[in-house]
């Protein structure tokens, strides 16, 4: 031990001795004040062991430890290499790099922002990358990690904020974008003659300045006052006097970075573009405009064989997708454009002979049914004329057998009482007490008019099944015009979402032919029920008009056009009147007015007198002249309504007919010959309910 550690040791252990003895003695001085410390209670070794309660630490399973020397930080071992090789090192970094090293950890940041660190820096700024683009020179109130900071950080100078990527050059400091810094400590002088454009200032500079010229304006100098004023102003108005060449090189740095960005994607995107061809993909199928909204071709990083196996399962399933997609919309516009022309030429068929009653199937039912579905399989471009005429004896069989078809459909809907009746099927649909109806109507619905109502002949979407099968009608009905919309949309998430591959079958072509013309006629076989309610009204307005509610059809009493009264309004309302309407009225008026009441045969009454009968019929009559029943051109099987009949001949088959006067209708033998009526007419049509005072 030398003479110099020794001295050091005896210095040590007087000093620690003169410590002990000051605290001593501070401790008696204390103590001599107060009240003495009560001594602090302890288990002893023996209570210890026979505890009842265990340790906390004895429950534990103590794991085993290894004795031996701690491994130190990667990043913090840097620093035991040699300072002239550090430095050599560093001085080939970005300036942002050097940056972020200097907030790494404080032993980094030490050596880079050291005393000595100023030649790492100015040999940053002189690195190719930023010769490529070099900023202007560094100001002399602030260092070159400030500026550094200033130029290429991302977080805000004033409230560290990441979103600082715009730069108040006049204070040297980023701002974030979202206006915070603004608000919070700046202030903006707007400038003569315009309100919107300005500059922005120190709240705090301005505050110090706005309160000077007030003081100088207090105390009578307003002259000094003006002057500092307009001073300051030209000051805040000239923001590009010494800060133009820093806003230059910021927007063309930009500018560059956009550039090479772009760049690179170009360069990854025809990468891809090649590496998909390769795997047996045409030139279209690959050039898809959407293509560059997927993940894959959105990065702006080189591609790398090893990343290109990462990602080809996924960025396949896409094109695979698009290739199935782009099958079955060829496949959907041959099929859409033979059922046109099929539906086109069959229209020509019926007028060659109308079906009297017209009752025909859907355009959907004669375009599945043989021969015609096989003919339209295999079109190819364009279906003929001729190639539909040579099965034009098909046509009336296909009818009857949709007919027959749709009718043991409705024989399944009634009750079990009236099935097992000894009745023919024709004639239990036939009833007056038969009716049914459809999801979308409020009314009932008569046979044979629910061949023809059009709820079941249009294919629509039930509001529940909309909601609860969103994905799935997605995926297997929508027609394809906005394929590409929807494929851009899934595209971001393709590797979440798994995609469903539609097979282009002709069978899935005919599912997807509904949407175009539409569906079958009760397409599901769970769009019509039996109507119960109307079937037990009916029941007893017909044994009011003394009929038989088990042989009565609806063509009987159409024929005996009856006038029924209903008892119960007569009776309930505050100024007495007759209510006298047809039977099928009756039955929408009982339903929609009488719904809570008790169903009995005397709330009606058949109207037997021919004066009230006579009154009814002449009220009547006005109100056929204000409505307009559907009929169906015979000319071009056109739907139209009375009140435009001349317009229709005139307009669409140049044929002029002279209105009869006092009339707005064509003349009866005018309508017989050129128009049947549609089968599908509502119940509430004229006759509607007359009033009649007692």
């Amino acid at each position: 031990m030398t003479a110099r550690t020794a001295l050091l040791a005896k210095s040590k252990s007087h000093g620690s001795e003169a410590a002990k003895a000051s605290s001593a003695s501070s401790s008696k001085k204390v103590t001599k004040n107060q009240p003495p410390t009560k001594k602090r209670k302890t288990a002893t070794k023996e209570e210890r062991n026979t505890s009842v309660v265990p340790h906390k630490d004895a429950t534990k399973e103590q794991k085993p430890q290894f004795k031996g020397k701690r491994k130190g930080a990667k990043l913090a071992n840097i620093t035991e290499m040699p300072l002239d090789i550090l430095f050599e090192i560093f001085s080939l970094l970005h300036p942002l790099d050097l940056l972020h090293l200097a907030r790494a950890n404080k032993v980094i940041r030490a050596v880079v922002l050291g005393p000595n660190a100023l030649v790492i820096w100015k040999n940053a700024f002189q690195t190719p990358e930023v010769k490529e683009h070099p900023p202007p020179p560094c100001p002399d109130s602030i260092s070159l990690p400030q500026y550094t900071a200033m130029l290429y950080d991302q977080y805000c100078q004033v409230c560290s904020s990441r979103f600082g990527n715009m730069v108040h050059w006049r204070s040297n400091a980023d701002q974030d974008a979202f206006g915070y810094c603004k608000s919070q400590y700046f202030h903006k002088v707007r400038t003569a003659g315009n309100y919107d454009s300005g500059n922005l200032v120190s709240k705090i500079e301005y505050e110090s300045r706005r309160q000077q010229i007030k003081d100088l304006r207090d105390a009578g100098e307003s002259a000094q006052a003006e002057k500092l004023s307009n001073r300051w102003a030209v000051e805040a108005s000239s923001p590009y006097v010494n800060t133009s060449k820093w806003r230059t090189w910021q927007y063309n740095l930009r500018h560059l970075g956009m550039k090479t960005r772009e760049r690179r994607r170009l360069m990854r995107r025809n990468a891809l573009d090649t590496k998909i061809r390769a795997e047996g993909y045409t030139h279209s199928e690959v050039n898809w405009y959407g293509r560059t909204a997927l993940p894959a071709y959105r990065k702006a990083v080189d591609l790398t064989d090893k990343e290109w196996e990462k990602i080809k399962d996924e960025t396949l399933a896409v094109f695979a997708y698009r290739r199935q997609q782009g099958v079955r919309h060829a496949t959907s516009q041959r099929y859409s454009t033979s059922v046109y022309q099929f539906q086109r030429h069959l229209k020509k068929l019926y007028l060659d002979a109308i079906p009297d009653p017209f009752i025909i199937p859907t355009v959907a039912d004669m375009a599945k049914s043989e021969p015609f579905r096989t003919l339209i399989d295999n079109a190819s471009n364009t279906l003929s004329e001729e190639q539909v005429q040579e099965h034009k004896h098909h046509i009336t069989p296909i009818i009857d057998s949709w007919k027959e078809s749709a009718k043991q459909q409705l024989i399944e809907l009634l009750p079990v009482p009236l099935k097992r009746s000894k009745l023919a099927d024709e004639d239990k649909l036939c009833l007056a007490t038969t009716f049914f109806k459809c999801h979308w109507c409020t009314e009932p619905i008569s046979y044979p008019r629910v061949l023809m109502h059009s709820c079941l002949r249009d294919r629509r979407i039930d509001i529940k099944q909309e909601t609860d099968d969103e994905d799935e009608s997605q995926h297997g009905d929508d027609e394809d015009e906005s394929e590409d919309n929807d494929d851009l949309e899934t595209e971001g998430n393709a590797s979440k979402k798994p995609r469903v591959f539609i097979d282009s079958s002709p069978e899935t072509m005919w599912n997807i032919m509904s949407e175009w013309f539409g569906g079958q006629w009760n397409e599901g076989g769970e769009q019509v029920t039996f109507d119960e309610e109307a079937s037990r009204v009916a029941h007893n307005i017909l044994l009011a008009c003394g009929r038989s509610t088990e042989s009565t059809t609806m063509s009987m009493m159409d024929e005996a056009n009856l006038r029924v009264e209903c008892m119960r309004c007569a009776s309930t309302s505050i100024r007495p009147q007759r209510l006298i309407m047809t039977w099928k009225m009756a039955i929408v008026h009982d339903m929609e007015r009488h719904f809570e009441e008790e169903l009995t045969p005397t709330g009606w009454k058949v109207v037997d007198d021919e004066d009230v009968l006579q009154k009814v019929r002449d009220k009547e009559d006005k109100q056929n002249k204000t409505k307009n029943r559907h009929h169906i051109c015979k000319l071009c099987l056109g739907p139209t309504e009375e009140s435009y009949f001349q317009i229709h001949m005139r307009n669409v088959h140049n044929v002029h007919q002279s209105l009869p006067s006092n009339t707005q209708h064509a003349e009866p033998e005018f309508i017989r010959r050129n128009f049947i009526l549609h089968p599908d007419q509502s119940i509430k049509f004229p006759a509607l309910p007359v009033r009649l005072p007692l």
